[in-house]
């Protein structure tokens, strides 16, 4: 995948205004944990309502992952002396630029001030997007206010991304998922510590947006966080094989391909990996970014794989069809395609050009990359060529905005179609909702005109823009969405259920239809979430879902 339009998406709700953390303010009660004390501070930020609230930043979870330690699965920490002072900010974890450090795993706490630390409030625990190569959490006054309004604790961590989160060889040396182990590790530490926050171990929930989303449902599913969650909701990302996991052997190949650019060509696993421990983070960044396609599709050269049966392993099998019974909240949005349009934007015209000379030939190649079979691969080609690019009523003439046609494509098949199939196959309560509304914070713009994308849709991940930002100078309509999002966030957090009993919105849970036609009878049960108010969609929309899930899991399933 082209994974720079994704650095904008991870953070644009993060970055207007933000700033470093305060420390001249009055401090939060310092912390006696296992490890050891930790000082915090108190926000000069209050919540809409006008709440303080405490916070603990920079606090690490794990020895830091440099020297031997690079590529290799978290470390736990070591017993400390004196007092930490957790007043930094979160420093970003090394990514194209480059920007970051491999010194970065370390996490937020916050907390409202008012709450006795005797009282142990749910716990939300917080990751974020960025197709596992980008992103961050570090600016904790515009991500903590919307939540500190309500009795909750909020966890934000930082985990290793790229080919430093994800270079795998696929065998017991470098097996990969360092970034996901990572997460898990953060789940552990707060299981083992957030009770002295005044955090509940036995509540937390763990929840993001895209590559965050597909996060949180990796870690409901990995036995290496088992006993470390609740539940989870995952906003625009779950477990599929388009851009959330990729082939064991595409990714030692490219592992392979990254060790013999700097000369590490050994034959031994040990012998390429303390060779690349040697070369220089920054030079490491360089060579990542360079080998990452520039595409309108999901592939990136390092991202989260299946191991070997080995001792610490995230994922030993596919995740998705492991069975859970947890609680489950997942959404998408009306404009995921626009990710895949500003992708398209970004590159030269002569990339579609290209395209457009022999589109079923770049159909079949892309086909041919999800399925060998040679019956799927005709039937691929035939029916997503007359879902997507097709004039409506043609077979043979193709639409004249492609562009626009291919990003809902390949928004439909990397982001509506696998939330939609990991919901039907879900074992435990479960809730969908479609996420329609655009505000402030949904405003895109198109690279080669500089004017923002007309499309009065949300964007992808577009949720998070409203419930992790910075909550003064909001608008109306805005300031509704972001509470109504708060309180069904918080309510799954608190009760397991995001429109408890005696709730004004009965949010209906989703249930997997009983036939296999095309208008089903029942089910496929989704909020939508608009501005003009929330309410469970009608039989047109969800036989609209379920024609989207009938057309990719009958030609170029990922399954």
């Amino acid at each position: 995948m082209w994974c720079r339009p994704l650095v904008f998406l991870s953070v644009v709700a993060l970055s207007r205004g933000a700033s470093a953390p305060v420390v001249d303010t009055p401090a939060a009660p310092v912390v006696v944990t296992p490890l050891g004390k930790i000082s915090g501070w108190e926000s000069d930020w209050a919540t809409p309502s006008g709440r303080a609230y405490q916070c603990w930043t920079k606090v690490p979870y794990a020895q830091p992952p440099v020297g031997s330690l690079r590529f290799k699965p978290p470390k736990p920490l070591e017993k400390w002396e004196g007092v930490l002072e957790a007043t930094g900010e979160l420093p970003h974890c090394i990514q194209r630029g480059p920007d970051g450090q491999e010194d970065c795993l370390y996490l937020n706490i916050f907390r409202p001030k008012a709450v006795s630390m005797d009282r142990k409030l749910p716990v939300l625990f917080y990751v974020h997007g960025g197709a596992f190569q980008t992103g961050n959490s570090a600016s904790p006054k515009f991500l903590a206010d919307y939540f500190m309004s309500k009795d909750v604790v909020l966890v934000l961590i930082h985990y290793r991304l790229n080919g430093f989160g994800f270079v795998s060889l696929g065998d017991e040396v470098l097996p990969g998922n360092n970034g996901l182990k990572d997460q898990a590790m953060a789940l552990k530490w707060v299981n083992e510590n957030i009770e002295h926050f005044g955090g509940d171990p036995k509540i937390v929930t763990v929840f993001g947006t895209s590559a965050g989303g597909a996060s949180a449902h990796y870690l409901l599913k990995s036995p290496l966080s088992e006993g470390f969650l609740a539940r989870a909701w995952s906003d625009s990302g779950s477990i599929n094989h388009v851009w959330s996991m990729m082939r064991t052997e595409d990714a030692a190949a490219n592992t392979r391909t990254l060790a013999n650019h700097f000369g590490c060509s050994m034959t031994g696993s040990e012998e390429i990996v303390e060779c690349l421990q040697k070369i220089d983070a920054q030079e490491l960044m360089r060579e990542i970014d360079r080998m990452t396609p520039k595409t309108m599709t999901l592939d990136c050269p390092f991202n989260p794989v299946i191991e070997p049966n080995v001792e610490g392993a995230f994922m030993t099998e596919d995740l998705a069809l492991r069975p859970s019974t947890k609680p489950w909240v997942s959404s998408t949005t009306n404009g995921e395609y626009l990710l895949h349009l500003l992708m398209i934007d970004t590159l030269p015209d002569s990339y579609m050009d290209k395209i457009k000379q022999n589109v079923t030939g770049y159909l079949y190649d892309w086909v041919t990359r999800h399925t060998t079979d040679p019956h799927a691969i005709s039937l691929g080609l035939y029916f997503v060529e007359g879902a997507y690019l097709f004039e409506k009523g043609s077979w043979t003439k193709y639409q004249e905005d492609l562009p626009r046609a291919f990003a809902k494509m390949h928004g439909d098949n990397g982001f509506v179609y696998p939330a939609i199939y990991n919901m039907m196959i879900h074992q435990g309560p479960k809730w969908m909702y479609r996420f329609e509304y655009k505000g402030a914070w949904g405003i895109l713009m198109n690279p080669k005109t500089h004017e923002p994308y007309p499309d009065d849709v949300a964007m992808h991940a577009g949720a998070e823009g409203f419930y992790l930002a910075h909550s003064h100078n909001v608008s109306a309509p805005d300031q509704e969405i972001a509470d109504r999002l708060v309180k069904y966030l918080t309510n799954f957090a608190i009760f397991g259920d995001p429109t408890p009993k005696g709730s004004p919105l009965q949010w209906e849970q989703f249930t997997t239809p009983k036939d296999d036609t095309l208008t089903p009878k029942s089910g496929m049960e989704t909020l939508k979430v608009t501005g003009k108010g929330d309410y469970m969609a009608d039989s047109d929309f969800r036989e609209n879902l379920y024609g989207i899930y009938w057309t990719w899991n009958t030609t170029i399933a990922w399954q």
